[in-house]
């Protein structure tokens, strides 16, 4: 009889007991993303696991064995371990408008030939942008991270994020997936950033200017 009470609870409770609410679509993650958009920020987390550590042990376990490679030595010798082109492969993969949901396209200047490039930001008040500023007010070590990206439109031109994570590495709970999407999004951005190599084009649709 008590087995069968369970059971019921558990159909009355139904979304809520697995995590979702029936009114704001679910509490994966923070920001108003929908379930189908949830699925393609899980991708983002997934890919950046398998490009820096493979498929097995699971993402806190992964981020730990870079933990001692970012203190030594930095993020950026880690980046060459992320392949652009499949990188690109993962946006064409979303099943839902994310990309252009959350990010927009400005421009660089490339020093070297003096010609101005694509590079990538989040977007403006965008759901990743809104998921950054409510991750900010619940954790104190993003605080200044996120007014860096609202000073500069963009994820960490100053590196703060990184010493961030050199200095409150415990702040950071790496069963959270909110926390995975927001250390993920940080290493594949900066890649994208160094390696895309296309014209800047005042016309652009994705132009963060629009």
């Amino acid at each position: 009889m008590k087995t069968i009470q369970v059971l019921l609870a558990l159909l009355l409770v139904g979304p809520t007991f697995l995590g979702y609410t029936q009114n704001n679509g679910s509490k994966t993650f923070v920001g108003g993303f929908t379930l189908e958009e949830e699925k393609d920020l899980l991708k983002i987390i997934n890919f950046f696991e398998e490009q820096m550590c493979g498929t097995e042990g699971g993402y806190k376990a992964c981020f730990d064995s870079l933990f001692s490679s970012i203190i030594k030595d930095g993020v950026n010798p880690l980046l060459a371990q992320i392949n652009f082109e499949e990188l690109n492969t993962l946006y064409g993969s979303f099943e839902t408008d994310l990309f252009d949901d959350i990010f927009c396209f400005s421009w660089s200047l490339n020093i070297e030939d003096s010609i101005y490039h694509k590079s990538i930001c989040p977007r403006y008040n965008g759901k990743y942008w809104q998921l950054i500023k409510e991750l900010s007010t619940r954790n104190q070590a993003l605080e200044e991270y996120f007014q860096i990206v609202e000073i500069f439109q963009d994820i960490d031109r100053s590196g703060e994020f990184e010493r961030i994570i050199r200095r409150h590495r415990q702040s950071f709970d790496l069963n959270d997936p909110n926390i995975q999407l927001l250390i993920s999004m940080n290493f594949l951005l900066h890649v994208d950033q160094i390696v895309r190599n296309e014209l800047w084009d005042d016309n652009d649709p994705r132009s963060c200017l629009k």
